[in-house]
């Protein structure tokens, strides 16, 4: 069975899924950024190289009365500009309206 049809549900701009679990308890989305929106925390400049990434799990809300989860991958960008190399909140999902 596909499971594409859930990916619009959660929305998450800036990332892609590249895997989907479920069983009766829970769904699992796993997400990762698209290499073109990574961006520096602290100035913005897409001038970066990527020095790892940090997997944080997210509660969304429950999907037909079942808990989700999204497992993000959270880059850690080096900027070529400024010079800072950190895992910054820039970086996270955000959420389409």
């Amino acid at each position: 069975m596909s499971h594409q049809w859930l990916y619009p549900i959660f929305r998450v701009d800036g990332y892609r899924p590249t895997k989907f679990q479920t069983d009766e308890q829970c769904l699992r989305l796993h997400l990762e950024p698209q290499p073109h929106k990574v961006c520096c925390p602290q100035c913005g400049s897409r001038d970066v190289i990527r020095r790892g990434e940090q997997v944080r799990v997210l509660r969304n809300l429950p999907v037909g009365g079942i808990v989700s989860l999204l497992l993000v991958k959270i880059p850690r960008a080096e900027c070529r500009v400024c010079g800072v190399v950190e895992i910054g909140k820039q970086n996270g999902p955000t959420w389409g309206e």
